[in-house]
């Protein structure tokens, strides 16, 4: 189930941000602990790759759309969410755009504060926004 694939990827991401760079043993560990299938593994790859990837505009991204805070003073948690959903909105063309922002509000909702959904939720609609106006 893709929803499990996301949660690993918020863990595979969150534990980076601290340090763990990019160790397969750990990423192995966080895939079997959720019991993914084949299938969601390769996509959790893929989107941990797509993060790697495209690092520097999807911090841009997220500088331009959390207005309201600086992405040094967002929540660890809310940022990782927020790199997930960039991801997935920019380079994911078999994930609709409307999924992607609903997943990534309920991961939001599970993980991070009680504001953190709707503030999830905004940052990603406004880039949905201005994709499907051709801003982005």
């Amino acid at each position: 189930m893709r929803s499990l694939a996301r949660e690993a990827v918020l863990r595979v991401i969150y534990a980076e941000e601290f340090g763990n760079k990019n160790e397969v043993p750990a990423k192995r560990s966080i895939y079997k602990n959720l019991k993914l299938e084949e299938d969601d593994v390769r996509f959790a790859e893929r989107l941990v790759f797509l993060i790697e990837k495209h690092a520097a505009e999807i911090e841009a991204t997220i500088a331009k759309y959390s207005v309201a805070y600086s992405a040094e003073r967002l929540f660890p948690t809310d940022k990782c969410i927020l790199k997930i959903g960039i991801a997935e909105i920019l380079f994911c063309e078999d994930v609709p755009d409307i999924v992607a922002a609903k997943e990534e509000t309920d991961l939001a909702a599970k993980y991070s504060t009680q504001t953190s959904p709707s503030f999830v939720n905004g940052v990603l609609a406004a880039l949905i926004q201005d994709k499907n106006a051709g801003g982005k």
